[in-house]
């Protein structure tokens, strides 16, 4: 992104931030835009994955099983970062909404909502976190594998959440530290759902991390009968002790 004076930068932001632990306002009013992007089926960032759901099937079991269709909540949060993925999310909350909307407003330079230019979004983007309720009723059948497991198998389905991102250089800032500081401004996004009659969904994929269950693991299971069951995880929740041998992403938008 074109980041220069990098230590620089990062000890400045550091000493602005703990000024501004007593500063009542610090509103930067400028903004240079430097580039934008958005996430989409072809393009996209993982690290805005979060577990959803958790499924061991047995060993034992003679057939594969199947995460149940369901709906979940869930939040996809905005995120602001510095020079380097520095986080910037303690800053006051004034000052971050006008870093926000300048973020917004420099991203809308550059993908109108009205010209249609890529397709993803629906309406202008507002980088605000989102709440909505994701479902796994009647996914297509591309879609539809992330939901079988099999015999002695444990997985955990999660979701992945497209994001739009805006960089620029902060200037016009009554906190001196944050002039001439680039950010990254990151949010989710809506966008139509044509097999839903173009309603507005959260842009993302569903995808699935799974791992064999080790001996210990299924006496454990079967003892228990598994009986198949969802074992619902807060999203973003780490899963310790779980060994990755394949992880896919299967593309709703």
């Amino acid at each position: 992104m074109g980041y220069q004076n990098t230590n620089s930068i990062y000890l400045r932001a550091l000493m602005g931030f703990a000024a501004l632990a007593g500063t009542t306002t610090a509103v930067c009013t400028n903004w240079e835009q430097g580039r934008a992007h958005i996430d989409d089926g072809g393009s996209f960032s993982n690290h805005y994955t979060k577990s959803v759901d958790q499924l061991t099937c047995p060993a034992s079991s003679d057939d594969d099983c199947e995460f149940a269709p369901k709906y979940y909540d869930f939040t996809a949060e905005r995120d602001l970062l510095g020079a380097g993925g520095l986080p910037l999310g303690d800053l006051p909350e004034d000052e971050l909404e006008a870093i926000f909307q300048l973020a917004a407003d420099g991203f809308a330079q550059e993908f109108p909502a009205s010209n249609g230019s890529n397709g993803s979004t629906n309406s202008t983007v507002e980088f605000k976190t989102l709440t909505t309720t994701l479902s796994t009723q009647d996914l297509p059948d591309s879609v539809d594998q992330v939901l079988e497991v099999d015999p002695a198998v444990n997985k955990t389905l999660t979701w992945t959440s497209y994001y739009v991102y805006s960089t620029g250089t902060l200037s016009g800032c009554s906190n001196e530290t944050l002039n001439n500081v680039t950010v990254t401004a990151a949010a989710p996004y809506f966008t139509q759902d044509g097999s839903r009659n173009n309603q507005a969904v959260l842009a993302g994929g569903w995808g699935s991390i799974s791992s064999n269950i080790t001996g210990q693991q299924q006496g454990q299971d079967d003892a228990q009968g598994a009986a198949m069951s969802l074992v619902k995880r807060s999203a973003g929740t780490a899963i310790s002790g779980l060994v990755v041998v394949t992880m896919v992403l299967a593309f709703v938008i």
